[in-house]
C-alpha cells in the first residue's frame, strides 16, 4: 500500500485520534502543573506524544513526528528519574502543547505537513535547541535505575520482565499472514494500540526497528509484554489487526503474587500438620486454640486477597468512532420522523373531524362503527409512535453531545500567558466540566468563551497592588463553571475583579455618539450595561493586543445568538462581574408554541415562554407612542408581529377586531415583553431549518420548520426581534 493509499484509507482516523490525544495531553498537563511528580500524568503524556510521533511517521509528516519524538525524548528522561519537572519543562510542554495543535489544524485543513517556521513561527533548530538545552541540565535521582537484563544470550529473561509488572502483566504473540504488505507498519500498529491501553515492557521486535526506514528486514512474528489494568479479550482485539494470522494473549502472575500463594500454602501445611498432632496428641492437655485460629483466619484472609489480585477484572467500555456526518445524516432522518409523526397525528384529527361531519349530517353511527373504531387504532398506534420516536431522538442526540471538559481544558494555558503579559496573578477555577452539550455548539464557543475570559483578565482583574489596596487578595479569581438548567445549559464566567460601571459605559457611548443624553437618562441598569454588546464599544483607555480595540463583545453576543442562545451580564462595582451564557442542548429539535398571526404561523422556543394571557384592548395604553399593559404587577410593553414584519393588515381582520386580545409573555433577561397574536394554535415539537435568501437577512428571524400538514412556521428569534422592536419605538 503506497503513501497515497495509506492517508486515503487512515486519514480521518488519523486527525481524530490526534485530536484525542491532544485532549489527553491538556488534562494531563492540568494535573501535572500542580502535581508535578505525578507519574500517571507523565505517563499520560508520554503515551499521547509517542502515538502522535508513530501515526505521524506512517503518513509520512515526518515535521510533526520530529516535533513529538524530541518532546518524547524530554519525558523520557523525566520517566526515568534522570531530569525532575520544574516550571521551565511545563512551559516546554505546554509550548509544544501550542504547537502540535496548530500542526494538526494545519494537517486536517489542507492535508499538508506542517511548516516550522511559516506555520509557527519558529525554526525547528530552535525548539530542539531549547529541549536539549533543559536535557544538559540533568540532575541524577535517588531513584535507582532498572540495570537488569531483559534479556540472556538469546533467551528473554521472562522472571526479568515480570519484576517490572505494577498492575497485572500480558504476553502478546502475533503472526502475521505470509502475504501481509508491510509487515513492520502492521505491528507498529498493534503495539500502538498497545500502548494505548498501558506500557509496553518489553517486545521482540523492538519498537526502534519498526520506525527505522533503513531497517530492510520485515518481521512475520513478534512477542510483546505489556503491563495494563485491561482484560484478555480487549487485548486481543487490539491485537487483531487486519493481515494478523494468529494472536494469543497470556496472562503473567506478577512476582509478589506468586510469593502471596506460596505463603497460602504454608499457611494450609501449617494449618493441616496442626491437625494431625492434635489427633497424635489427644490425650494430653490441649493447646490454646487462640494462635491456631489466629493463624487460620490469616491465612483465610490471605487466600481472599490473592484471589481477589488473581482475579479482578476491569471493565472497558467499547467505543466505536463515526463520522459526524453521519450522525448528521442520522439527526437528520428523525427530524424527518418528528415532521411525518405530525402529519400522521394531523390525519387522524382531520379523520375525526370527517367523523363528526358525517354524524352531523345524519349518518347512523352503527354504520360509522368501523371509521371510529380506525380512527381509535389510529390513536392508539400514534401514541406508540410518539413514544418511540421521542425515545429515537434522545438517543440520537446524545450521540452528538461530549463533554464541555475539552472546550474548557483549553483556557487555564490562555489564562496563565495572559497572566504574565499583564503582570497580573490569577487563579482559575473550572467547574462542571463534565456537562454535556452537543457537539457542534462546543466547537463554536471557543472564541466567544475566549473572549470573555481575556475581558475578565484584562477589565475585571485589578493589577495586584491596586487589590492589596483594597483588602483584596493579591490573586485574583476567575472561575468557568457550566450546569444544566432544564433543556438548557447555563455556561458562567466570574471574576472578582473591578466590576463593571454603567454609568461609566454611558459616558463612554455618548462621547462616541452612539446615544444621546436624552435616550440615555431613560436607560435602565440593565440595559445601561448591555451597550457593551454594541459594535466599536470599548471603555478601554488605551489600546492593547489583548483587547481594547473596540471589536469583541459585539461578536460574542452575535455568536452566542447564532447558537440559539442568549447572554447577560451580573456585576457590582468593586465586587466583581459574572458573564451568563444561556445555551440550548441542541440546535436540531426544539419544543415550540406555534402561533397565527394574520395568515402566517410562528413559532416561540417554548424555554423562552412565561405564559400566555388575555388583554382587554382597553387595558393597552400608550405611553410615548409605545404600546404597554400592566400585567403580573409590572409594566409590559406590547409589540405587533404585524408592524415587526411589515405585514399587510387583512381587511376581514380589522372588521372582526377583537375587544379581547391573546398575548404571549416571554422572558429576557430580567425582563418580560408581550407579543400580540391573533391566535395560539398549541405546543408542538419542530425540526429548526436555517433559512437561505432575502428571509435569511431579516431581523428576528432564526429558522422555520415544516409542520405536520406541510404548512411553515417561521421561528421566531427574539433576541434580535426585541432589539429591533426597542430601537424602532425609541
Amino acid at each position: 500500500m503506497d503513501i497515497n493509499e495509506l492517508k486515503e484509507n487512515y486519514f480521518s482516523l488519523f486527525i481524530t485520534d490526534a485530536r484525542d490525544y491532544l485532549s489527553q495531553i491538556v488534562e494531563s498537563l492540568m494535573v501535572l502543573e500542580n502535581e508535578m511528580t505525578n507519574k500517571d500524568m507523565i505517563d499520560s503524556i508520554f503515551r499521547a506524544f509517542h502515538s502522535i510521533k508513530g501515526a505521524s511517521g506512517i503518513l509520512e509528516y515526518h515535521n510533526l513526528e520530529k516535533l513529538t519524538h524530541i518532546s518524547e525524548n524530554l519525558l523520557s528522561d523525566v520517566r526515568e528519574g534522570k531530569i525532575s519537572i520544574n516550571d521551565e519543562i511545563m512551559d516546554m510542554l505546554f509550548k509544544v502543547l501550542d504547537y502540535l495543535e496548530k500542526g494538526i489544524e494545519k494537517i486536517e485543513k489542507s492535508g499538508d505537513d506542517i511548516d516550522f517556521e511559516n506555520d509557527l513561527g519558529i525554526k525547528f533548530s530552535v525548539i530542539e535547541d531549547k529541549i536539549n538545552k533543559i536535557l544538559n541540565k540533568k540532575v541524577i535521582s535517588s531513584k535507582n535505575v532498572n540495570t537488569k537484563k531483559r534479556v540472556v544470550g538469546n533467551v528473554i529473561n521472562e522472571p526479568e520482565i515480570i519484576k517490572e509488572i505494577k498492575d497485572k502483566g500480558y504476553k502478546i504473540q502475533i503472526i502475521l499472514k505470509e502475504d501481509a504488505m508491510m509487515k513492520n507498519v502492521r505491528l507498529f500498529l498493534i503495539y500502538q494500540n498497545l500502548s494505548s491501553i498501558g506500557d509496553i515492557i518489553y517486545s521482540l521486535p523492538d519498537i526502534k526497528k519498526l520506525e527505522d526506514e533503513e531497517n530492510e528486514i520485515e518481521y512475520e512474528k513478534s512477542i510483546v509484554y505489556i503491563d495494563s489494568e485491561t482484560d484478555v479479550d480487549t487485548i486481543k482485539k487490539l491485537a487483531l489487526v487486519s493481515d494478523v494470522k494468529e494472536a494469543t494473549v497470556e496472562e503473567l502472575k506478577r512476582i509478589e503474587d506468586l510469593d502471596l500463594e506460596n505463603e497460602i500454602k504454608k499457611d494450609d501445611l501449617k494449618e493441616s500438620d496442626n491437625k494431625v498432632k492434635t489427633e497424635l496428641k489427644k490425650n494430653n492437655a490441649e493447646k490454646p486454640k487462640v494462635i491456631k485460629e489466629e493463624k487460620t483466619k490469616k491465612a483465610e484472609s490471605k487466600k481472599v486477597e490473592a484471589n481477589e489480585k488473581l482475579n479482578k477484572k476491569v471493565k472497558v467500555k467499547e467505543y466505536l468512532k463515526v463520522e459526524r456526518e453521519k450522525l448528521d445524516s442520522l439527526l437528520n432522518v428523525v427530524g424527518e420522523l418528528v415532521i411525518d409523526k405530525s402529519r400522521y397525528n394531523q390525519m387522524r384529527i382531520e379523520l375525526k373531524k370527517l367523523y363528526m361531519e358525517l354524524i352531523e349530517k345524519g349518518i347512523d353511527k352503527k354504520e360509522l362503527k368501523k371509521l371510529f373504531n380506525f380512527i381509535d387504532e389510529l390513536k392508539k398506534l400514534n401514541k406508540h409512535l410518539e413514544r418511540e420516536s421521542i425515545e429515537l431522538q434522545k438517543e440520537v442526540t446524545e450521540l452528538r453531545m461530549v463533554p464541555i471538559k475539552e472546550l474548557f481544558l483549553r483556557f487555564p494555558r490562555a489564562i496563565k500567558e495572559l497572566g504574565k503579559r499583564l503582570n497580573k496573578e490569577v487563579e482559575f477555577e473550572i467547574h462542571g466540566e463534565d456537562t454535556e452539550l452537543d457537539k457542534i455548539i462546543v466547537e463554536r464557543l471557543s472564541d466567544p468563551l475566549l473572549h470573555m475570559i481575556r475581558n475578565s483578565m484584562d477589565h475585571g482583574i485589578e493589577m495586584p497592588e491596586i487589590r492589596s489596596k483594597t483588602g483584596k487578595n493579591k490573586k485574583g479569581i476567575i472561575k468557568l463553571s457550566a450546569l444544566n438548567e432544564g433543556n438548557d445549559i447555563i455556561i458562567k464566567i466570574e471574576d472578582d475583579g473591578a466590576g463593571i460601571d454603567s454609568e461609566k459605559i454611558v459616558k463612554k457611548c455618548i462621547e462616541k455618539g452612539i446615544i444621546t443624553e436624552a435616550k440615555a437618562k431613560n436607560l435602565t441598569k440593565l440595559e445601561k450595561l448591555n451597550l457593551i454588546f454594541l459594535p466599536g464599544f470599548s471603555t478601554a483607555d488605551s489600546l492593547s493586543d489583548v483587547s481594547g480595540r473596540g471589536v469583541g463583545m459585539d461578536v460574542v453576543k452575535r455568536s452566542i445568538e447564532m447558537l440559539k442562545g442568549r447572554v447577560e451580564i451580573d456585576t457590582e462595582v468593586g465586587k466583581g462581574t459574572t458573564f451568563i451564557v444561556h445555551l440550548p442542548l441542541t440546535l436540531a429539535i426544539i419544543n415550540a408554541l406555534l402561533v397565527q398571526n394574520n395568515g402566517n404561523i410562528y413559532s416561540f422556543a417554548l424555554d423562552n415562554v412565561v405564559t400566555t394571557v388575555k388583554v382587554k384592548k382597553e387595558d393597552i395604553e400608550d405611553v410615548n407612542g409605545n404600546r404597554v399593559s400592566k400585567l403580573r404587577e409590572q409594566v409590559v410593553p406590547i409589540f405587533s408581529l404585524d408592524e415587526i414584519f411589515n405585514n399587510k393588515i387583512d381587511e376581514e381582520k380589522t372588521k372582526k377586531e377583537k375587544n379581547i386580545i391573546d398575548v404571549i409573555l416571554v422572558k429576557r433577561g430580567n425582563s418580560i415583553y408581550g407579543f400580540e397574536v391573533d391566535s395560539l394554535l398549541g405546543q408542538q415539537e419542530i425540526v429548526i431549518k436555517n433559512i437561505e435568501g432575502e428571509y435569511h437577512k431579516d431581523k428576528g428571524i432564526s429558522g422555520a420548520a415544516v409542520l405536520g400538514d406541510g404548512k411553515i412556521a417561521i421561528m421566531v428569534d427574539l433576541e434580535n426581534l426585541i432589539e429591533y422592536y426597542s430601537a424602532r419605538q425609541a
